[in-house]
């Protein structure tokens, strides 16, 4: 047979038994498995490499997200227990003094001065009464005032302001303004950044939260600038000095009656003299007023 012949015959076998195996179930069973694996395999990869893209996304989010921070320290909200201390070791006697929260504010509305003490506790003890007025709410006849002044405490540390609550009463001595000063130390704040506190609105919702308010629906949380919140010893001079960092956040409550406006100052005393600016330093003093009217 010639080579030509065998050529021409080899394509004849070769589709032959093609058309026998396709024939064939269990080719075509083989066949349908094969197939299925490889769709199979062909959508696990697809997932993987969606996968490890999001893990890359994220990743590098979280990178961008830390070098944007610039310094912002994150804020753990306050204890619940007040079980801990604030502690002065300057002097040879140690002073402590224990942690609280800030109380329900809203609450004393409409109370008198010895339901408010009730609710209080003996934590806080009875320091003024007097006469009073207030050129924005003229039913202000009286003003009360609490000072926390806990059990087991040996005294206050010099750099603490002790939370302070003065009532507002009117001629039937019922509360109709209420105002809270204390240092962030004692309502069980961590050290934190000014900047850390003024530009985080979860803090500041859960501040007025504990006060017993819920900011209306109108209200937007806006972060305020260097340049709103910082005080300058001289701000006239060639290297200036920071002295005070303070800002105030305000505005109406979701309540129909009163208090259905509420304030917020927070502030960092650096001193009289003050400190270099962008210097990290450990303020004289960190103080929170709420004023609910």
């Amino acid at each position: 047979m010639s080579r030509e012949e065998l050529q021409e015959q080899q394509p004849k076998k070769a589709k032959t038994k093609l058309n026998k195996m396709s024939a064939d179930p269990v080719f075509l069973e083989q066949l349908k498995k094969s197939s299925r694996t490889r769709n199979l395999l062909i959508v696990f990869i697809i997932l993987l490499l969606l996968g490890l893209g999001a893990l890359a996304y994220l990743g590098y989010d979280l990178l961008f997200l830390k070098q944007q921070d610039n310094g912002l320290t994150a804020i753990t909200p306050p204890p619940t227990d007040i079980d801990n201390v604030v502690e002065d070791n300057t002097s040879s006697n140690q002073v402590t003094i224990k942690t609280t929260t800030i109380p329900p504010l809203a609450s004393f509305f409409g109370l008198t001065m010895s339901e408010v003490h009730d609710l209080l506790g003996d934590d806080y003890v009875l320091t003024k009464t007097d006469e009073a007025s207030d050129a924005d709410n003229p039913a202000v006849k009286q003003l009360v005032v609490f000072t926390y002044q806990p059990s087991g405490s040996t005294g206050t540390p010099a750099s603490v302001v002790v939370p302070n609550i003065y009532l507002s009463l009117d001629d039937k001595d019922i509360v109709v303004g209420v105002y809270l000063m204390s240092s962030f130390e004692v309502l069980g704040y961590p050290p934190a950044t000014f900047v850390s506190f003024v530009t985080t609105q979860d803090m500041l919702f859960n501040m007025l939260r504990a006060a017993g308010i819920t900011p209306a629906a109108s209200y937007s949380f806006v972060s305020p600038t260097a340049a709103e919140y910082t005080i300058f010893a001289d701000p006239s001079a060639a290297v200036k000095r920071v002295k005070k960092e303070e800002f105030v956040f305000s505005g109406p409550s979701s309540s129909q009656t009163a208090p259905t406006v509420w304030q917020v100052k927070l502030s960092y005393d650096y001193g009289a003299i003050g400190v270099p600016q962008g210097a990290t330093t450990t303020p004289n003093q960190r103080i929170i007023s709420i004023s609910l009217r």
